[in-house]
């Protein structure tokens, strides 16, 4: 599914699209990519063209737009930068449709490129806010074998990401590195934290790690917890999240290949959020909170003030986990009363900050939004 668009251009061009047609193909992932302006949400303003019928143009509040031209039966997506607010098909001419976003855009081939007409393209050009966030995939480590460290580092590693990117993501961002947080604060990543080997695809050390876990393999294949049961979970998403539901169902055939058998579960909003905030369950897909600085995303994960009991509902830090490491160095930021106070260049800040892909990390990213 397909979309290439050209910061700090005026035009917009419509890759190949993918047809709608693969039941059960779908995907997700753990740490991996920062999310950008894309498909999904809520589908709104559609148009159909007085020319042809079986031609439609819809929207999304999630800023993507589709075209299909058989009625339905396949859809593509194309970016504007922005959410497109409404659609028009010129009277006279079927190849002619205009979109609203921002601006004015204009289509002289059917959809399949874009022109912006209003305001004049040569004075204004795309401007993305920093705005990026991780997506993670939350590991419950109040429920065992997730309490230890080295078996969330074999569940990162036997992610694909560079697979959700591409099928789940339609190419329009990148999988995270180990340190967890957006592009667009490159500024605050360490070298030795984007090395770190724990997001990047490998089966074979996620084997071993498990295998040393004493998570032996029954005759079935999955993966045994001693006294505990089978290693079989729910990957919870919400419905109708397209891009939580491909990268959900590609993470079930990744894990798969490490003996974990997890089931992607797609729940309407109200239940998926509640799930998530009282700690019942035992993977769900999220987006990470953010702030100026990685003081709020590393917070979110590692804030031991912000783990609830399970039942209780909490804020954020879904999957429960506290590192005595991090507290300290959030109260000491939180004390600072200098604005100039950077936090990247005190060394005493190192732990949390810089070194956000710590083993004790208990988030797995998996797209990384540039913002």
């Amino acid at each position: 599914m397909l979309r290439a668009v050209t910061p700090g251009s005026a035009s917009v061009n419509v890759a190949t699209s993918a047809r709608n047609d693969r039941p059960g193909d779908t995907t997700i992932v753990v740490p991996v990519t920062f999310w950008g302006p894309g498909g999904g949400g809520t589908m709104r303003r559609p148009a159909i063209s007085p020319h042809d019928p079986r031609v439609a143009v819809e929207g999304c509040d999630m800023t993507g737009s589709y075209i299909t031209k058989d009625a339905g039966e396949s859809w593509r997506m194309f970016q504007l930068g922005w959410v497109t607010e409404a659609f028009a098909f010129d009277p006279k001419d079927e190849d002619v449709i205009y979109a609203g976003t921002g601006a004015l855009w204009r289509s002289e081939d059917g959809g399949q490129s874009w022109a912006m007409v209003f305001p004049d393209p040569g004075r204004h050009t795309y401007w993305y806010p920093d705005f990026g966030t991780t997506t993670l995939l939350y590991l419950n480590t109040q429920k065992k074998p997730f309490d230890d460290k080295n078996v969330r580092k074999a569940v990162s590693m036997a992610i694909d990401r560079p697979r959700i990117m591409t099928e789940a993501m339609s190419g329009y961002t990148q999988p995270a590195d180990a340190t967890g947080i957006a592009e667009s604060q490159k500024k605050w990543k360490s070298a030795a934290a984007q090395a770190a080997p724990w997001t990047r695809r490998d089966v074979d050390a996620a084997n071993r790690l498990l295998d040393a876990a004493g998570l032996a393999r029954g005759a079935d294949g999955i993966r045994t917890v001693p006294g505990g049961g089978k290693m079989t979970y729910d990957i919870n998403t919400v419905a109708g999240w397209t891009d939580f539901e491909a990268a959900a169902g590609i993470i079930k055939q990744s894990l798969a290949e490490v003996g974990i058998a997890a089931t992607a579960v797609p729940l309407p909003y109200q239940a998926w959020i509640e799930r998530l905030q009282r700690g019942r369950f035992d993977m769900g897909i999220m987006q990470s909170t953010r702030g100026p600085t990685p003081y709020t995303f590393y917070r979110g994960q590692m804030d031991a003030t912000l783990v609830r009991p399970v039942g209780e509902e909490a804020t954020d830090n879904f999957q429960r986990f506290a590192s005595a490491e991090a507290g300290p160095v959030f109260r000491r930021f939180e004390a600072a009363s200098d604005p100039a106070f950077d936090p990247s260049l005190d060394p005493a800040f190192d732990p949390a900050w810089r070194r956000g892909g710590s083993p004790e990390s208990s988030w797995l990213d998996y797209t990384s939004q540039a913002g």
